[in-house]
């Protein structure tokens, strides 16, 4: 019954639910309860919720449903009961309750050598932990674990080649979001780059389109421009071709940065316009704040000190309403020190001054605490 409501393409994702739970609400009333029938109407309904982000249900369910706690666990229903605490992790994840999430994955490791539970299961497990650890700072650990996964799908019997490279594709991205995190941008690009190596044409033309963003915005932080900018106008591109505004704008923003670094701040302006029209639309506070932050500096550099002075001007006026939503950059206390310097208004100037040396002291400690937990990590593919 649950594989014919699976395979149902007719259906939807709502309509798949309601039905999965209908079967659930069925099994629920009879007097022995049917531990493998549970565990798979409950399985197929987390699933497809994960689906369409319903995590909230998703944690009610485990709140609420009290007979799964008390299902039999042995080699024959151990991989369902695993996938089923498996969309529980990732739903926790999701909601930011890592001390929920920690405690799934605690449950789940004894099971691994008590019963016969698959290197699928594991595998993905241990990438709920990695990402676990990445979420709460412990980016050693967190590393170690994806790098377990890793290893684990690669030697996964029960998978295809095609899945097993598109699984450890996906392990390759968290890595290389890891590093970036840390700051480590030449580790960050490496494993990027080893993930659209490893699933080739298997990947989401929009994972693609992200992880070369990342490699980008990576290649802007080690003042690459060049390759910043050839590779985030092939970003560009592909986020037109899968009709992603918002990563077209994410990567238009880049290739304006790198435009400014090859001396090409002109059309750095007129191309950073455009990203700043597109934060606009979908309200994003942050991202116009800081690639206002970006166009004053470049009007800077050519000497417009008026239009530079309006973008700072906007900033500060979206940061007042925004609040705590928002956070003013570096680059923004950069810029208004210097128009103020400019102006001779030596007092602004000062104030500016020390905020932005609070800012860089601030950034420079996160991440040198981010990195010190990161020593003798090695991640090999």
């Amino acid at each position: 019954m649950v594989d014919l409501i699976k395979d149902d393409t007719s259906l939807s994702s709502a309509n798949k639910i309601t039905a999965y739970e209908a079967l659930l609400n069925k099994e629920k009333i009879k007097e022995d309860l049917n531990d493998i029938a549970t565990l798979v109407f409950n399985e197929a309904l987390l699933v497809e919720m994960l689906k369409v982000g319903s995590y909230v249900e998703i944690t009610t369910l485990f709140k609420t449903f009290i007979p799964l706690e008390n299902v039999n666990k042995t080699n024959e229903n151990i991989n369902i009961y695993v996938r089923l605490l498996r969309s529980a992790i990732n739903a926790y994840l999701m909601l930011q309750k890592y001390d929920n999430a920690k405690k799934l994955i605690a449950e789940l490791q004894p099971y691994f050598s008590l019963y016969d539970v698959t290197d699928v299961n594991k595998a993905h497990v241990f990438m709920g932990a990695g990402q676990l650890n990445v979420r709460t700072g412990k980016y050693k650990d967190g590393v170690s674990m994806l790098l377990l996964a890793m290893q684990t799908f690669g030697k996964s019997s029960s998978l295809s080649e095609e899945n097993k490279r598109k699984k450890i594709s996906t392990t390759l991205s968290y890595v290389g979001h890891t590093y970036f995190t840390l700051g480590d941008y030449k580790n960050a690009i490496k494993y990027y780059e080893k993930s659209i190596d490893k699933a080739g044409d298997l990947l989401e033309p929009l994972d693609i389109t992200i992880y070369n963003h990342n490699i980008a915005l990576s290649q802007l932080e080690l003042f690459e421009w060049e390759q910043a900018l050839n590779t985030a106008t092939l970003a560009s591109q592909q986020a037109k071709d899968v009709g992603s505004d918002v990563f077209v704008a994410f990567a238009n923003e880049i290739i304006s940065r790198a435009k400014h670094g090859l001396g090409k701040s002109t059309e750095a302006i007129k191309i950073i316009d455009g990203s700043i029209g597109t934060y606009k639309k979908i309200n994003d506070t942050q991202r116009i704040i800081e690639a206002l932050a970006y166009e004053a500096e470049f009007h800077i550099s050519l000497g417009n000190w008026d239009e530079a002075k309006k973008n700072t001007i906007e900033a500060y006026s979206i940061l007042a309403i925004a609040k705590s939503q928002a956070k003013p950059t570096i680059e923004l206390f950069k810029s208004s020190f210097l128009i103020e310097e400019k102006n001779n208004n030596f007092d602004k100037a000062l104030l500016y001054q020390k905020q932005l040396t609070k800012l860089k002291e601030e950034d420079f400690e996160a991440k040198k605490n981010a990195r010190r937990t990161t020593l003798n990590v090695k991640f090999r593919a």
